[in-house]
């Protein structure tokens, strides 16, 4: 398959199952996060793991709605921003 193909068909998942993620399996993608390349090998992205349940209303602050939620983890991915030398 190439990009563009690939590209053209990607899509959004929206529907999550209420199921929580095993701690193997979250550290398998963490893993594999952590692993991939960046510029320079800087590695500029810190994550940040959620656990949703008990924390909708919180949630719905940054992001109002039912299937951002609905998910059992939230991974929010932040760019830090280099000191220029």
């Amino acid at each position: 398959m190439d990009f563009v193909e690939l590209a053209r068909s990607r899509y959004s998942v929206r529907a999550y199952k209420q199921q929580a993620v095993e701690d193997e399996k979250l550290e398998k993608v963490l893993e594999a996060v952590r692993l991939a390349p960046t510029a320079a090998n800087n590695q500029p992205i810190h994550f940040i793991v959620i656990h949703t349940k008990g924390r909708e209303e919180e949630l719905r602050r940054i992001y109002d709605k039912d299937w951002f939620v609905a998910a059992p983890i939230v991974i929010c991915g932040c760019g830090v921003i280099a000191e220029a030398y």
